[in-house]
């Protein structure tokens, strides 16, 4: 078996085992607690006649319950490392120097997560090498609390608005930025 750190280097992931123990910790910390008392017999018989068919209610365990939360935290710090890019990784793909690259997030043209200490950049805002036409736009419209996992799904899921086409789709063949500018906004709302 592997270690956090022989698995981030093997990969060249470009971060510490301490900054995915950060993002995990920051993901754990976001799930609502479970530190409810077990369900009595009425609530159990209560919930059994209203809730469905097929709903296990007698089942339900807090501890279970925090493992499956668990889980699912770690589920998502996986796929915000796998999803990301170094700042290293950013560069060598566009062919620019590092420090372009950070100017270029200092400016708000490129939108990056912190996990841990590092910063990651996201791969969805690059199509074929190259930085998606329009995305400074789309960059300055992401709302600052919205979580990174679900910027990611918006720009890379069907979207109605864009003719059932993902955001990323749609910049990458020239369309206009701006609806997905307002997608993007939205996120404020969720």
């Amino acid at each position: 078996m592997s270690t956090v750190t022989e698995v981030l280097r093997r990969f060249g992931v470009g971060l510490t085992e301490a900054d995915v123990a950060a993002g995990l910790a920051d993901a754990l910390e976001s799930l609502p607690g479970t530190a409810a008392a077990p369900l009595t017999g009425p609530e159990i018989d209560y919930l059994t006649r209203h809730a469905g068919t097929g709903v296990r209610v007698a089942s339900w365990e807090p501890d279970q319950e925090r493992e499956r939360r668990a889980a699912a935290a770690a589920g998502a710090v996986e796929r915000l490392v796998v999803g990301t890019m170094s700042i290293e990784q950013t560069a060598t793909l566009l062919r620019l120097d590092r420090s372009r690259i950070s100017h270029r997030l200092a400016a708000g043209a490129l939108y990056a997560v912190t996990i841990g200490t590092r910063r990651r950049i996201p791969s969805w805002q690059f199509s074929g090498g190259a930085e998606l036409p329009g995305l400074g736009v789309v960059v300055a419209a992401i709302p600052a609390a919205a979580h990174p996992l679900d910027v990611q799904a918006l720009m890379t899921s069907p979207q109605e608005e864009l003719s059932g086409r993902t955001p990323v789709e749609h910049l990458a063949t020239g369309g206009d930025p701006a609806p997905v500018a307002e997608l993007v906004a939205d996120l404020a709302r969720w």
